[in-house]
């Protein structure tokens, strides 16, 4: 009871000393306020932070991505040039053929069968549907080219260009994928049988020796491999014969 009196008169004779309650109060205000200081300089502190290793890798992942896709950008036109390149390349490869099968025919005696004249053939005729299965040949469509050759053939049986429909048959029925090599055979001995003094016999030759050697009939392969060498001595082939006999015998 003393100290509360004493207490209570100290407050009236100094009213600057503030009551219990009065404390409470201003103490909680600077809790608020020093929570509020701490809390703007921990956002300050967070932007002034640098980035994360997530954002990092994201940023790294998007330049590569973009790098990426330049590159396939430049490949991709690279290829459309090179397709341009190979189909140039074909045109050309056509012609020198056909220049040389001219050479080699006029040598022979027969009459050659030049651009001109099979490029100007109209569609339906022997000379048209040459050229238009020997295009399909250079665009590799080879069941087309092969359709082609065997629909010339049995419009024209005694035409011109029949030697070298045959000799495209045997070719083009051995690069499919599988191979008919018995359909090969059969249309590469007619060139053979049939026309052995033409431009095309020797290779025709020599390929036949190659479809018998795949067909495990090693007798009927020497035997047209030899024919090479003693037939068609100074022929393109006749080096390839003996080496390909001398390697299987």
């Amino acid at each position: 009871m003393i100290l509360a009196a004493v207490s209570v008169m100290a407050q009236q004779q100094d009213p600057e000393i503030p009551s219990s309650s009065e404390t409470a109060s201003t103490d909680a205000a600077r809790t608020v306020e020093d929570d509020s200081v701490s809390a703007v300089f921990s956002l300050d502190d967070e932007a002034s932070s640098p980035p994360s290793s997530d954002n990092l890798q994201l940023g790294d992942l998007f330049q590569k991505l973009n790098a990426m896709e330049r590159e396939i950008s430049h490949v991709l036109g690279r290829i459309e040039e090179l397709e341009h390149q190979v189909q140039l390349l074909r045109h050309e490869n056509r012609d020198r053929y056909i220049e040389l099968d001219d050479r080699l025919r006029e040598v022979s005696g027969q009459a050659p069968t030049s651009p001109t004249a099979i490029g100007t053939a109209s569609p339906g005729t022997e000379a048209g549907m040459y050229r238009t299965a020997f295009e399909l040949v250079e665009d590799q469509q080879y069941e087309e080219a092969i359709s082609q050759f065997e629909s010339m053939i049995e419009q024209y049986p005694n035409g011109k260009l029949l030697p070298e429909a045959f000799y495209w048959l045997g070719e083009l029925h051995a690069k499919l994928d599988p191979p008919q090599l018995e359909e090969a055979r059969q249309n590469l001995v007619q060139l053979v049988r049939l026309f052995p003094n033409h431009s095309k016999t020797p290779e025709g030759t020599f390929k036949l020796g190659t479809i018998y050697h795949q067909l495990e009939d090693l007798p009927k392969a020497l035997e047209y491999l030899d024919r090479v060498t003693k037939d068609y001595p100074d022929s393109s082939v006749a080096r390839l014969a003996e080496e390909y006999a001398s390697n299987i015998r």
